[in-house]
């Protein structure tokens, strides 16, 4: 069975709920385009300017082109939020190695990809905060890099979110 996450609903509609009543200002990607739709009319209604946009992070050119869609409608990015993530469940002998690539495509390389796609604005911003939700990445090497190009606090000003 496979099942996934991004801010069409589970963990990163309620991330995107929460950031949206603390008055960010988000562009919502997920593969499932009628939930960003509707966490799209959830976050207008807490007074956020919203973008939706289809992506799915396993395609190496819409990730690569993600940045400029987002940059089209706002005025940066100071938040990125890698949450997409899928799941496969069964034992060891029942997940196909075609799943497993599925899984990493996404969960790993997702990540990965995003992070660069976006880095090189967060590192231009003067105000980036460059918090990543960095769950695939924990413990020691991977978040180490990640971590390592957080700086200041955010201001008290609207912020752009990448979702």
């Amino acid at each position: 069975m496979r099942s996934w996450t991004g801010a069409a609903g589970a963990i990163g509609r309620a991330i995107a709920m929460s950031l949206s009543r603390r008055g960010c200002h988000l562009a919502l990607a997920d593969v499932i385009e009628e939930g960003i739709l509707e966490t799209g009319q959830m976050a207008l209604a807490n007074g956020a300017r919203v973008s939706r946009h289809r992506l799915d992070v396993s395609d190496h050119q819409a990730v690569a082109a993600f940045p400029k869609a987002v940059m089209a409608e706002h005025a940066g990015v100071d938040i990125p939020v890698n949450n997409a993530g899928v799941a496969v469940s069964g034992t060891f002998d029942e997940v196909s190695e075609d799943n497993f690539e599925w899984l990493f495509e996404i969960n790993f390389w997702g990540v990965v990809r995003m992070t660069h796609a976006f880095l090189p604005r967060l590192k231009a911003s003067d105000d980036g905060q460059r918090a990543y939700s960095a769950s695939k990445l924990r413990k020691n090497n991977g978040a180490t890099s990640v971590r390592s190009n957080k700086t200041r606090r955010p201001s008290d000003r609207s912020r752009d979110l990448v979702h």
